[in-house]
C-alpha cells in the first residue's frame, strides 16, 4: 500500500486512521465499513465480551478468513460449469455443420424434383385443355340428341282425354286462386294490425325519450354531487394524511425516547463501573444542557402544529355532515327516478307481448302458405305422371306409323293419301294444343314456379350426388397425400407446441426477473434509509445521554396531549368511514338504475329490429308476387316458341348420329392417353411427398439443434456474468439486514399466488385458440364447397346458352329446307322414297345410337370426375407448397424472435444472479 501516493481516512472502530496505498478511496471506504459490520456482529454476542483482547482479534480474522474461502469455492465450482458447457456448445455446432449440409443436398434435390413436376404439370394441363374441348363437343351433341328424342314425338291420340285433364286443371287453378285470395285478405288484416302497433310504439317511444330526457337531467345533477363528493373525499384523504403524519411523528418521537431510555440505562451502568475525570463531566454537562434546549424547542414546535391539526379536524368534521345532508337528498330523487323507470319497464312488456302475438299470427300465416304449396306440388307431380302416360300412348302411336310407312311401296298413291291424312291430324292437333294452351296457362303460370324451384332442387341433387362420385373416386388417389398432410400437420403442430412452451417459460422468465429487479431496488432504497436514520439517531442519543430524569416530565405531558389527540382523529375516522359507506351505497343504486335503463333500451331496439323485419318480409312478399307475374308472362311467350321449334328439328337426327359415331373413338383415344399421363402424375406425386417429408425431418433435427446451441450459450453467458459478479461483490457481503428475509419472503408468497393465475390463464388461452383453429378449419370447407357449387352452376348455364342458340341455328336451316320442298312435287316422290330407305336405316342407327349414348354418358362421368380429382390434386399441392414457404417463414420470424429474448434474458439473468450471489453470501 505505500508504493501508490492515494492517502484516505478511515474509521474502525470508532478510530480514525490515515493510510497510503495503491486502491481507490471509495474501495477503502467499503472495505472499512465492511470490518464496521464485523466488529458490529461479534459485538452483538456475549461470549466475545468474555474474550481477552488478542483473542478478539483473532475471532475477527476467522471470521474474514471463513467469508473468503466460501466465495473461492464458489467461483471454483462455477468455473467448472463453465467448461463443461463449453465442451457441450462446441459438440452441438459440429452437429449444426452436418446438419446444414444435408439440408443444402436437399434443397437441391427439392429444385430438380420441383422443375420435373412443372414439366409434368404443363403436359398434364395441355392434355386436359384438349380432353375439355372434346368434352364440350361431346356434350354439345349429346344435349341436341336428348332435345330430339324427347321433343319428336307428336300428338295424334287420345285428345278426348287431353280435353278432359284440361277441364280438372282449369277446377284445380280455381280453387287455388279463392284460396290466393283469402290469402291476400288476411294479410291485408295483419298489415292493419301491425300498423296500429307501430302507432302504440311510436307512443311509446316519445315516452321513452321523455323519461331518459329526465334521467339525462338527473344524472347531471348526479355528477356535479359526485364531483362535490370528489372534493370533500379528497380533503379527507388530506387530512388523514395530516394524522398518519402526526401519528409517525409521535411514534418517531416514542421510539427516540426508548432509545434513549436504554442508551441513559447503559450510560448508567457503564457510569458506576467507570468514573470520569471532572473536565470531561463539565464538557458533557454542557452539551447535554444544549442538547436540552433543541428538544424544548421541537417540543414547543410540535405542540403548535398538533393544535393547527386539531383546528383542521374539525373543519373537516362539519363538511362531512354537510355532505351527509346532500347524500340523503340525493337518495331521495333516486327513489323517486326508480318509480318512474318502473313504469316505463311495464309499457315496455306490454309492447312486447303485443309483438309476441303479432309473431305467432305470422306463423300461422306461413305454415297455410307452405301448406297450400305442398298441395300444388301433389298437384303438379299427378299431372306430370298423367302427361307422362299421354306421351307413352303417342310413342306407340308413333311405332305404329313407322309400320304403316313401311308398307308404303306398295303404290304411290296410297303414300299421297296418307300424307293428306297425316297433314290434316296435325291440323287438328295444332288447333287442341292452341286450345290446351289458352285453357293451361292459367294454370301453367302457377306450376311453373314450383317446377322451376323443383327443377333446381333436382340439379341441385344431382350435382351432390356427382360430386359424391367423384370424392369417392378421388378417395383412392388422396390417401397418400392425406397420409403426408397429417404427418406434416403433426410436426408443425407439435412445433407449434414447443414454441408455446418455450414463450410461456420465457414470459414467466420475464416477470421474475422484473418482480426481482424491484425487489431489490426496493431492499436498497430501504437499506440506505435504514442507515440514514440509525446515523441519526446515533447522533441523537449522543445529545440525549445524561438528562433522562428532566426528559421524563416532558414526556408524560406529551403522552397525555397524544391521546387526546388520537381520540379526535378516532373521531373523524369513524364519521368518514360513515361517509364513504353512504356513497358507495348511493353509487351502487346509481349503477343499478343505469342498468334498468340500458337493459329497456335493448328491449326497445329490439322491437324496432323486428319491426323492421316484418316489413321487409311484407314488402318482399309483395315483391315475390310481381315477380312471379312477369316470369309468368315471359314462360307463355317461350313455350310458344319451342312449340314452333319442335317441328324444325326433326331433320337434324340424321346429321348427329354420324357424328356420335366420330366422337366415340375420339374419346377412346383420349382415354388412353389420359390413363397414360394421370399415371406419371402419380409417380411424380409419391415422390414430391416423400421429398418433402425428409425435409421435414432435417429441418425439425436442425431448429432442435440450434435450439441447444443456444441454450449453451445462454448457460455459458450468464456463468461468466455470475463469476464477475461474485468477483465485484466478495468486497461487500453483509450489507441486507434482517427485514430482507421477511420482505422476500412475502413477496415469495405473493409470486406464487401470480404464478398460479397465470397458468390458469394460459391453459385458458391455449384451449381458445384450439376452438378457434377448429372454427376456421370448418369455415374453410364450407367455402370450399360452395365454390365448387357455383361452378358447376355457371358450367350449367353456358351450356344452356350453348343449345338455345343450337335450336335456332337448326330452325333457320329447317326453314331454308321447307322452302326449297315446296318448289317441285315430283322430288316429294323421290324423297318420300329415300325416306323409306332411311327409316330402316334409322332405326337401326337409333339403337346403336342409344348403346353408343349410354357408352357416352358413362364416359362423360368418369371424365368429369378424373378432371375434378386432378383439379383438387393441383389446387392442394399448390395449397401445399405456400402453406409449406409460410410455416418456414413463421418458423423464421419465431428464431428471431427467440434469440431477441434470449438476448434480453441475459440480461435480466445477470440482476438476478447478482441478488441471488448477494442472498448466499450473507447467510
Amino acid at each position: 500500500m505505500s508504493d501508490s501516493n492515494i492517502n484516505t481516512e478511515i474509521t474502525v472502530g470508532g478510530k480514525k486512521y490515515n493510510l497510503c496505498g495503491s486502491e481507490s478511496a471509495e474501495y477503502m471506504q467499503e472495505v472499512a465499513a465492511y470490518l464496521n459490520r464485523k466488529l458490529a456482529e461479534i459485538d452483538g454476542s456475549s461470549a466475545y465480551w468474555q474474550l481477552p483482547n488478542d483473542a478478539k482479534s483473532v475471532m475477527l480474522q476467522i471470521n474474514i478468513v471463513d467469508d473468503l474461502f466460501k466465495a473461492y469455492t464458489k467461483i471454483t465450482d462455477l468455473e467448472g460449469v463453465v467448461k463443461d458447457k463449453e465442451s457441450s456448445a462446441n459438440s452441438a455446432t459440429i452437429e449444426k455443420k452436418k446438419l446444414e449440409e444435408m439440408v443444402a443436398n436437399l434443397e437441391g434435390q427439392l429444385g430438380l424434383i420441383k422443375e420435373n413436376y412443372k414439366e409434368s404439370k404443363d403436359k398434364a394441363l395441355n392434355t386436359n385443355e384438349e380432353l375439355d374441348i372434346t368434352k364440350g363437343k361431346l356434350q354439345e351433341t349429346l344435349e341436341k340428341l336428348k332435345i330430339m328424342t324427347e321433343e319428336v314425338k307428336e300428338y295424334h291420340k287420345k285428345l278426348d282425354e287431353s280435353n278432359k285433364k284440361a277441364e280438372d286443371v282449369i277446377k284445380d287453378r280455381r280453387i287455388i286462386e279463392e284460396q290466393f285470395e283469402q290469402s291476400k285478405k288476411e294479410h291485408t288484416k295483419k298489415s292493419q294490425q301491425i300498423h296500429s302497433l307501430q302507432e302504440e310504439l311510436s307512443k311509446k317511444s316519445k315516452e321513452l325519450y321523455d323519461s331518459n330526457a329526465k334521467l339525462v337531467n338527473h344524472d347531471k345533477e348526479l355528477e356535479k354531487n359526485k364531483a362535490n363528493i370528489s372534493t370533500l373525499k379528497s380533503e379527507l384523504q388530506r387530512a388523514k394524511e395530516k394524522i398518519e403524519d402526526l401519528h409517525n411523528n409521535l411514534s418517531g418521537v416514542k421510539h427516540d425516547l426508548e432509545i434513549s431510555r436504554k442508551d441513559l440505562k447503559k450510560s448508567e451502568e457503564s457510569l458506576q463501573e467507570k468514573t470520569l475525570s471532572e473536565e470531561q463531566k463539565i464538557e458533557n454537562i454542557k452539551e447535554l444542557e444544549q442538547n436540552l434546549a433543541n428538544v424544548r424547542a421541537k417540543l414547543h414546535d410540535t405542540e403548535v402544529d398538533l393544535k393547527a391539526k386539531s383546528d383542521e379536524v374539525l373543519s373537516t368534521i362539519n363538511s362531512l355532515k354537510d355532505c351527509n345532508q346532500e347524500l340523503e337528498s340525493i337518495t331521495l330523487q333516486n327513489n323517486a327516478n326508480k318509480t318512474e323507470l318502473n313504469t316505463t319497464k311495464e309499457s315496455l312488456n306490454k309492447a312486447v307481448n303485443e309483438l309476441k302475438s303479432l309473431k305467432e299470427d305470422y306463423r300461422t300465416l306461413t305454415e297455410t302458405y307452405n301448406k297450400t304449396k305442398a298441395d300444388l306440388e301433389q298437384k303438379v307431380a299427378t299431372l306430370s305422371k298423367n302427361l307422362e302416360t299421354v306421351k307413352a300412348d303417342f310413342d306407340s302411336a308413333s311405332t305404329e306409323l313407322a309400320d304403316i310407312k313401311n308398307y308404303k311401296d306398295d303404290s304411290d298413291y296410297h303414300v299421297l293419301l296418307l300424307q293428306e291424312e297425316l297433314k290434316d291430324l296435325q291440323e287438328k292437333h295444332q288447333t287442341v294444343v292452341v286450345e290446351r294452351n289458352n285453357l293451361s296457362k292459367n294454370y301453367e303460370n302457377l306450376i311453373e314456379e314450383s317446377s322451376a324451384t323443383a327443377l333446381e332442387l333436382n340439379s341441385v341433387k344431382e350435382q351432390l350426388s356427382a360430386v359424391e362420385t367423384k370424392l369417392r373416386s378421388s378417395k383412392v388417389t388422396t390417401e397418400s397425400q392425406e397420409k403426408t398432410i397429417n404427418e406434416l400437420t403433426a410436426a408443425l403442430d407439435e412445433a407449434r407446441d414447443d414454441t408455446r412452451r418455450e414463450s410461456g417459460k420465457i414470459k414467466l422468465v420475464k416477470d421474475e426477473l422484473n418482480e426481482k429487479g424491484k425487489e431489490l431496488a426496493f431492499m436498497k432504497d430501504r437499506v440506505t434509509s435504514s442507515e440514514k436514520e440509525l446515523n441519526s439517531t446515533k447522533n441523537i442519543l449522543a445529545t440525549v445521554n445524561r438528562e433522562f430524569s428532566e426528559m421524563r416530565a416532558l414526556k408524560d405531558n406529551l403522552e397525555i396531549r397524544v391521546n387526546k389527540l388520537e381520540n379526535t382523529s378516532k373521531d373523524a375516522k369513524t364519521a368518514a368511514n360513515l361517509a364513504e359507506k353512504r356513497y358507495e351505497d348511493v353509487s351502487k343504486e346509481l349503477v343499478a338504475v343505469k342498468r334498468d335503463l340500458s337493459n329497456s333500451q335493448k328491449e326497445y331496439n329490439k322491437l324496432e329490429v323486428e319491426n323492421k323485419a316484418l316489413h321487409t318480409q311484407v314488402e318482399d312478399g309483395e315483391k315475390n308476387i310481381k315477380s312471379l307475374e312477369k316470369d309468368i308472362k315471359e314462360k307463355d311467350v317461350q313455350y310458344k316458341q319451342l312449340s314452333a321449334e319442335k317441328d324444325s328439328i326433326n331433320n337434324e337426327k340424321t346429321r348427329l348420329n354420324d357424328t356420335v359415331y366420330e366422337l366415340a373413338n375420339r374419346l377412346d383415344q383420349a382415354k388412353k392417353y389420359y390413363n397414360a399421363l394421370q399415371d406419371e402424375k402419380n409417380s411424380i406425386q409419391s415422390k414430391a411427398t416423400e421429398l418433402k417429408s425428409n425435409l421435414d425431418k432435417t429441418q425439425g433435427r436442425l431448429d432442435e439443434s440450434n435450439a441447444k446451441k443456444e441454450d449453451l450459450q445462454h448457460e455459458l453467458n450468464q456463468l461468466k456474468e455470475s463469476l464477475k459478479i461474485s468477483n465485484n461483490d466478495v468486497r461487500a457481503l453483509n450489507e441486507l439486514s434482517n427485514n430482507k428475509d421477511i420482505a422476500i419472503k412475502q413477496e415469495q408468497e405473493k409470486y406464487k399466488k401470480l404464478q398460479d393465475e397465470k397458468d390458469n390463464s394460459d391453459f385458458r388461452i391455449l384451449e381458445l385458440e384450439e376452438l378457434v383453429k377448429e372454427y376456421d378449419d370448418k369455415n374453410k370447407e364450407y367455402s370450399n364447397k360452395n365454390r365448387n357449387l357455383e361452378q358447376e352452376l355457371e358450367m350449367t348455364q353456358n351450356r344452356l346458352n350453348e343449345t338455345t342458340q343450337k335450336l335456332a341455328d337448326a330452325s333457320k336451316e329447317v326453314k331454308t329446307i321447307n322452302n326449297a320442298k315446296d318448289d317441285s312435287d315430283l322430288r316429294i316422290m323421290e324423297l318420300e322414297e329415300e325416306l323409306h330407305n332411311l327409316r330402316k336405316e334409322n332405326e337401326e342407327t337409333l339403337k346403336k345410337g342409344k348403346d353408343a349414348l349410354n357408352q357416352l354418358e358413362e364416359a362423360n362421368l368418369k371424365l368429369h370426375a378424373v378432371q375434378t380429382v386432378n383439379n383438387e390434386v393441383a389446387q392442394k399441392q399448390e395449397g401445399q407448397q405456400t402453406e409449406f414457404n409460410k410455416i418456414i417463414k413463421d418458423l423464421q420470424e419465431k428464431i428471431n424472435k427467440l434469440t431477441a429474448d434470449n438476448e434480453e434474458l441475459k440480461r435480466s439473468y445477470r440482476s438476478l444472479m447478482a441478488a441471488t450471489m448477494e442472498e448466499e453470501l450473507y447467510y
